[in-house]
C-alpha cells in the first residue's frame, strides 16, 4: 500500500489562539501544519533551499502589519494562498 504524504499547511496569523485552532483542526484532517505570528518570519522560512514547499498557506490579514513585497513572494513559491479577512 502506498504512503499517504500529509500535506504541510502554513499558517500565517498574529493572534496565538485562533492559530492555535485552526492549527488543531487541519492536523485532525491529517494536514502537517506550521504556524507564524507574522508574514516576514514565514517568508524568511520560505525562502531556505532545505523547507519543504506548502501546499497552501492561510494568511489571516486583519490584524498583520505586512508589506506588498512579502505578500509577492508566496507568488514567487507557487503554492496556492488564502486570505482570512
Amino acid at each position: 500500500m502506498a504512503s499517504f504524504k500529509q500535506p504541510l499547511i502554513r499558517i500565517i496569523d498574529s493572534n496565538h489562539w485562533e492559530r492555535v485552532n485552526l492549527r488543531a483542526v487541519l492536523i485532525e484532517c491529517g494536514c502537517k501544519v506550521e504556524g507564524f505570528e507574522s508574514i516576514f518570519h514565514a517568508v524568511v522560512m520560505l525562502c531556505r533551499e532545505i523547507v519543504e514547499k506548502p501546499a497552501a498557506i492561510v494568511v489571516e490579514i486583519k490584524n498583520l502589519a505586512y508589506q506588498s513585497r512579502e505578500m509577492d513572494e508566496f507568488a514567487r513559491i507557487g503554492a496556492p494562498v488564502v486570505l482570512l479577512i
